[in-house]
């Protein structure tokens, strides 16, 4: 009994100097150190920031965007989050179509998508009627109905009939000049053509180079670009 006690004392006592030799390796912690950091402690091995970084993995989190839907149904508006994908309407139960179309040549009927239409150069629309989301329009569209929900690009040589578009967001190209008989009431205005009329903008409004605006203008922010033109009356709205 007594040499298993012997035994045991002089086991535990090998362990004891062990932890000392390796204690005495790493060496003493600094007084004035915070924590336990190897930086402040020059005997501790250190490790490289790669090696820090392949211990643990950084993840990040991304709110997915939300978009506003109007329902080409019932003209419901609601919100969706993440992609746009064919979903039903909140209020008639409808099943809407979120497909992305691109109009060449002649075309005549209805087309409605809560996606995005693009009716190419050399295009006409007869007597058509578009609803998407966004509207690019390159062509002849004079006998036709458009209405973007969102943002209404007319790019340059288009052709359109002012009392039968309709928009958020309002994106003019060069080579065209508009005269609106009506007061036009939008988010945001961007145009490098030239515009006459009075314009109510919640949002911003950008004259380009080749852009021109003449008459009234109410935005909450204003760009005008090296070139640009603005001949009128100018309010702008004060942030609240």
């Amino acid at each position: 009994m007594a040499e298993n006690k012997i035994s045991n004392l002089l086991g535990s006592y090998s362990s004891i100097r062990k932890l000392g030799n390796l204690y005495d390796s790493y060496g003493k912690p600094d007084d004035n150190a915070i924590g336990n950091s190897p930086a402040l402690n020059p005997k501790a091995p250190t490790r490289t920031s790669g090696e820090l970084f392949s211990a643990a993995r950084i993840r990040q989190t991304t709110v997915p965007e939300r978009f506003e839907i109007i329902c080409y149904v019932c003209q419901y508006a609601f919100n969706i989050q993440g992609r746009i994908v064919r979903t039903m309407c909140p209020k008639c139960h409808n099943m809407l179509l979120c497909e992305n179309h691109a109009i060449s040549g002649s075309y005549a009927g209805i087309l409605k998508t809560i996606g995005n239409i693009e009716v190419k150069a050399g295009s006409f629309l007869d007597n058509a009627e578009l609803f998407a989301r966004n509207i690019t329009l390159k062509g002849n569209a004079e006998n036709a109905t458009l209405r973007a929900t969102e943002q209404l690009e007319l790019c340059s040589y288009s052709k359109f009939n002012l009392e039968r578009i309709t928009f958020k967001d309002l994106v003019i190209g060069t080579d065209i000049a508009c005269s609106f008989t009506k007061h036009v009431f939008c988010n945001n205005l961007a145009t490098d053509g030239t515009l006459y009329g009075t314009f109510y903008c919640n949002g911003s409004v950008k004259i380009g180079p080749h852009g021109s605006i003449t008459g009234e203008l109410k935005a909450r922010r204003l760009i005008v670009e090296d070139g640009g033109g603005l001949e009128g009356t100018i309010e702008i709205i004060e942030e609240r």
